[in-house]
Parts: structure tokens; C-alpha cells; sequence
């Protein structure tokens, strides 16, 4: 399955080979599983960021939105393409260099990754903050907060209090 293999190749920090599989995926899912689209444009996003396809992540973040609304509108709304929205939101600021909305956006997926029981999603959400001002000053410990939600001695909601509570803390 293509989008297996593109998280293969992402997990293995090859964004570019990810990015052109999940991009080959996306006409798949516009015609056999349409519901499936916001997370593959989530992955298009997560993957052409660090690329610096700001074009292409700008346009396929667009495109979720869209989507997003549009099932929203038929009534689906859970806690699991809140998740993807949020991600894609805040993988595109921090590549822009926002890092306030970035964080914002990084908060808001990982909370609700962690209500759609995505544990592994929402410590992803975890580690991806240390790179978001003002917290790369507490790496190790926003890192020991991810691996703790991985290994289910902390809830994701706990781990992010105290990320954001790490960010009030002076330098």
C-alpha cells in the first residue's frame, strides 16, 4: 500500500521520496475512500515543509481546509481530522517561521490526537514543539515527556500542560 510505504519513508526521514508517494496517493483516495483525503493532504503538508515546498504545502493545507468543511458540513466532526488540521497548521507555521501559531496549532493536535487515542501521534505533536520558540531550550525534557506518553506512564494531555507550563518558565 502507497501510503505505508510513504510512512516508511518518512519515519526513515526521507521526506522527499514520502512526499511524492503520498502525492500519488491522493488520486486513490479522491476515488475509492474520499473520507480519507485530509489525512493524506496532512502527510503532503508534514512532508513538503521540510522540503521548503512552501507552494506545495500552502496548496494542499487550502485543500484540507476545504475538505475539512465540507465533511464538516455533513456532519463530521471528530476529534481525529481536528487532529489533521491542526498538524497541518502547525507543521506550515513552523516552516514559516511562526512559531506562536506553530506551537498553538502543535498543542491543539497533540490534544487531539491523544482524543482520538493516536498516542504515537500525539508524542509526535510533543517532539515536534522542542523546535518551537520558546521551548527548544527544554529538549530534553519535551523529549522525555514524548517517550513518557509512548510508553503510557503519561497521559498526552499532561505531557502538553507541562510543555506549555515549560514555556512560561524564564530563561
Amino acid at each position: 500500500d502507497l501510503e505505508g510505504l510513504a510512512e516508511v519513508e518518512r519515519m526513515s526521514g526521507r521526506n522527499d521520496s514520502a512526499s511524492v508517494l503520498y502525492r500519488r496517493c491522493l488520486p486513490l483516495d479522491l476515488v475509492v475512500e474520499p473520507n480519507e483525503t485530509p489525512i493524506v493532504r496532512m502527510m503532503i503538508v508534514r512532508t513538503a515543509c521540510p522540503l521548503g515546498d512552501l507552494e506545495l504545502a500552502e496548496h494542499h493545507m487550502s485543500s484540507l481546509l476545504r475538505e475539512a468543511s465540507e465533511l464538516r458540513s455533513v456532519g463530521v466532526e471528530d476529534s481525529l481530522l481536528n487532529a489533521q488540521v491542526a498538524t497541518a497548521e502547525g507543521h506550515l507555521a513552523l516552516a514559516k517561521g511562526m512559531h506562536t501559531v506553530a506551537g498553538e496549532a502543535l498543542v491543539r493536535a497533540g490534544r487531539a490526537w491523544a482524543a482520538s487515542d493516536v498516542w504515537d501521534a500525539a508524542a509526535e505533536m510533543i517532539d515536534q514543539l522542542a523546535q518551537v520558540e520558546p521551548w527548544p531550550r527544554h529538549e530534553a525534557r519535551i523529549h522525555a515527556l514524548a517517550a513518557a506518553v509512548r510508553e503510557g506512564t503519561i497521559t498526552a494531555d499532561d505531557a502538553l500542560d507541562e510543555v506549555e507550563s515549560l514555556g512560561l518558565a524564564s530563561p
